[in-house]
């Protein structure tokens, strides 16, 4: 990335050799990964792990995922699976995520939320998600200017903007479905150091946790 970086000063300083003074060097864009990875990092705090002895987190979600097992070790045998109106944020739950299940804890519940589907340009399924209304935004002359989306343009079909990643990057995305439900909004574990928060319907919840179940088959 440093000689990365040095290219880009180089051509940056030889595009403005004639002017009195050379403006500031734009940033490269981050991507949608690097942005996960970010936020990965500022979750996982000091259990990052160390890629290569350079001590940069990394992380291939598609194998994140594919580690996952069908059926959470997790789940509580002998114990019904929780009601709706019995879940309370803190809760430990089991949930199925992208056909796999996992351990997760709820941080929020929302009651009756305007939500759409999202799938993001040139990103795998493992992106998709669930986005309340109020983050999505429609782009009017490129992604460096958009405006709120009005609910009544939230359709199937429909492009907009979303801001991911906790530095705000804005993403184009395809509205999938749409729907008005209640919203756990829940930390997933998908491995014993990588979590996700993610919105989540409540029909995804399978199970109640059982925190005493064998962590090292999972890690």
């Amino acid at each position: 990335s440093r000689m990365v970086g040095d290219v880009d000063t180089c051509l940056h300083c030889f595009r403005f050799r004639l002017s009195q003074k050379i403006p500031a060097r734009p940033q490269r864009k981050k991507s949608k990964t690097a942005a996960l990875e970010d936020s990965a990092r500022h979750l996982i705090g000091s259990h990052s792990v160390p890629i290569d002895g350079e001590g940069d987190f990394a992380v291939d979600m598609v194998e994140v995922l594919s580690s996952l097992p069908r059926k959470s070790l997790f789940r509580t045998k002998g114990r019904r699976p929780p009601q709706e109106n019995e879940l309370q944020p803190n809760d430990n739950v089991v949930v199925r995520f992208q056909g796999r299940e996992t351990l997760g804890t709820i941080l929020k519940i929302e009651n009756a939320m305007h939500a759409a589907y999202l799938c993001y340009d040139e990103y795998p399924p493992i992106y998709n998600e669930y986005q309340p209304y109020e983050k999505l935004r429609i782009s009017v002359g490129g992604e460096q200017s958009s405006v709120e989306v009005s609910p009544d343009d939230v359709k199937m079909g429909a492009k907009v903007l979303n801001r991911w990643g906790e530095a705000g990057e804005v993403y184009r995305a395809l509205v999938e479905r749409i729907t008005c439900q209640d919203f756990f909004y829940v930390r997933l574990r998908l491995s014993s150091s990588y979590h996700l928060d993610r919105w989540l319907p409540f029909d995804t919840i399978t199970s109640w946790a059982n925190l005493e179940a064998n962590t090292e088959d999972i890690a």
